[in-house]
């Protein structure tokens, strides 16, 4: 039975879950992710391209993640920021961090007016905006 189509909607947020292994070993492999733009290109390539290269960084084999990657669009602001706590506050729940705010690689700094921005080899540097 073939797959059924996403739906994805341009210029609309999208709430993705892809659940794996650890992704992100250092700042230049959040950088490498951050490196793809177009959503279906991006979790394509997230598919092979980083599992790829963190195999390569860890010595290691087989696949970071634990099967396709699930979206589906957010056109109620109520739902986006459902969603954005939920993802905010999945380092927390994880016993990863004690507060949002702590996670290296989220996007909590530059929804609160702490942006951060990567630079060079992706070392992060925070601005205040």
């Amino acid at each position: 039975m073939p797959r059924s189509a996403r739906i994805v909607i341009s210029d609309h947020p999208h709430h993705i879950i892809q659940r794996g292994q650890v992704v992100f070993v250092s700042d230049d492999d959040y950088q490498y992710y951050l490196d793809n733009q177009n959503l279906v290109l991006l979790m394509k390539r997230i598919a092979g391209r980083q599992t790829r290269h963190v195999n390569r960084l860890e010595n290691r084999s087989g696949t970071l993640w634990e099967g396709r990657y699930k979206s589906s669009p957010i056109c109620v602001n109520e739902y986006l920021l459902a969603c954005s706590r939920y993802v905010e506050l999945n380092p927390v729940r994880a016993g990863l961090v004690t507060e949002a705010g702590a996670y290296r690689w989220s996007s909590y700094g530059a929804k609160v007016g702490r942006r951060i921005e990567f630079r060079g080899a992706g070392r992060p540097s925070k601005t205040k905006k």
